[in-house]
C-alpha cells in the first residue's frame, strides 16, 4: 500500500482538509489558515515513510490499517466535541431543575504542576462556554488551591478530562476533592464524570468504584466513547484477528518495555488509536507515540524525543542508503 493512499483515507476519517493548513505559523496567520504540524501533508509524508519501515515488509499492511482508522483529534475538532458535550450535560440537568451557572467543572490537575492536556480542556471549556457567560470560578483547575465558597449555590459537580482510558485519573481526582472538601455534604450534589473520550473499560471501572449517587454521563449513541481497536472486527475481521494482534503485539513489546513500566499495547493495554492536537494518550497503541532507536513515531508524546522534520528527513536518507548498501552486499554475495 501507497504512503499517500493511507494518509488520504486517514485524512478522509478524520475529516481532515489538508489543503486548509499551512506550512508554517506565519503563512497560517497571513493566509487565514490552520496550522498543525503533526498532520500537515508534507510532514505526515515524510514521518510514515520512516515509520513504515520499522516493520516488516509483508506485515506492514497491519499498520497502515491502524493507522487508517486512527482518531486524530484537530483544535477545531476538540472545541466542537467539548461544545457538543458541554449542551448534553446541559439538557440533562435542565430536567433536573439545576441551571448552567450552578455547575461546577472539575478538571483533572498535572501530577508535577507542568503544563498538561488539562489547559487545554479548561481553556476551551471557558471558550466554548462564554456565549451564556461562564465565569472563570466554575471550572477548578486545582484543587488544593479551591475556595469551598465556591460551592456555594451550586448543585452539580462535572468532573471532567479530555480522555477516560483507564479511569484512574479521574477516580484519583475524586477522592482529593472529596478529601478537600470533606466540611462540605457532596450527597446534596448531582455528581457527573465526563470525557471528550471514553473507554467502555473506563466507564465500567468508574461505575464499579463509584457510589450510586456518581454518574458516568455519556452522550446520546455513544458519541464520546472510543474503541478498543482489536475488538468489534471494525479494523480487523474474522479469523486472522487474533494472528494480526499477535504480530501487532510483537512490535508492541519491542518499543514499549520501559524498565518496569510497560506501554505494550498502551497504558494497562487500552489499545486505542488517538491522539489530540496538543499530545498522545499513553493509552495509544506505543508504536505510534514512543521513540526508540528504531521506531520514529507518527505522533509522539511530548515527554518524548520529537524529531524535527530535518532530522527525519536524514533518517529517512540513511535508511534507504543502508537499504542500498544491504542490496549491494547482497547481489555482490550472491555472484
Amino acid at each position: 500500500m501507497e504512503n499517500t493512499t493511507a494518509i488520504d483515507h486517514f485524512y478522509k476519517f478524520n475529516n481532515i482538509k489538508p489543503e486548509q493548513y499551512a506550512s508554517s505559523q506565519m503563512e497560517a496567520y497571513t493566509q487565514n489558515k490552520l496550522y498543525d504540524s503533526q498532520i500537515l501533508q508534507e510532514n505526515l509524508e515524510d514521518r510514515i515513510s520512516c515509520w513504515i519501515k520499522r516493520f516488516d515488509e509483508d506485515e506492514r499492511e497491519y499498520f497502515y490499517s491502524l493507522f487508517e482508522n486512527y482518531s486524530y483529534i484537530t483544535e477545531n475538532e476538540y472545541k466542537q466535541r467539548i461544545y457538543e458535550l458541554c449542551n448534553s450535560i446541559y439538557e440533562d440537568i435542565q430536567k433536573k431543575q439545576i441551571k448552567r451557572e450552578e455547575v461546577l467543572f472539575v478538571t483533572v490537575p498535572s501530577s508535577k504542576g507542568v503544563g498538561s492536556g488539562g489547559d487545554s480542556l479548561r481553556s476551551q471549556l471557558l471558550c466554548v462556554n462564554l456565549e451564556w457567560g461562564i465565569h472563570k470560578e466554575q471550572i477548578i483547575s486545582d484543587i488544593n488551591k479551591m475556595d469551598l465558597k465556591l460551592l456555594d449555590n451550586k448543585k452539580a459537580i462535572i468532573f471532567i478530562d479530555d480522555i477516560l482510558g483507564t479511569g484512574f485519573s479521574v477516580r484519583k481526582t475524586m477522592e482529593n476533592f472529596a478529601e478537600h472538601c470533606s466540611e462540605k455534604n457532596l450527597d446534596n450534589y448531582l455528581i457527573y464524570v465526563t470525557g471528550i473520550l471514553m473507554t467502555k473499560r473506563a466507564i465500567k471501572y468508574i461505575n464499579k468504584k463509584a457510589e450510586e449517587k456518581v454518574w458516568v454521563f455519556q452522550m446520546q449513541e455513544e458519541k464520546n466513547c472510543i474503541k478498543n481497536c482489536m475488538t468489534g472486527g471494525y479494523i480487523f475481521k474474522g479469523e486472522d484477528k487474533k494472528k494480526i494482534e499477535k504480530i501487532i503485539e510483537k512490535y508492541e513489546k519491542e518499543i514499549g518495555i520501559e524498565g518496569e513500566k510497560s506501554f505494550v499495547m498502551g497504558f494497562e493495554k487500552c489499545k486505542i488509536l488517538l491522539s489530540f492536537y496538543y499530545n498522545t494518550p499513553n493509552n495509544t497503541l506505543c508504536s505510534f507515540w514512543k521513540y526508540t532507536e528504531k521506531n520514529v513515531p507518527l505522533f509522539p508524546r511530548d515527554r518524548d524525543k520529537r524529531l524535527t522534520l530535518e532530522a527525519i528527513k536524514k533518517r529517512k536518507k540513511k535508511n534507504t542508503d543502508n537499504a542500498y548498501l544491504k542490496g549491494c552486499v547482497d547481489t555482490y554475495e550472491n555472484v
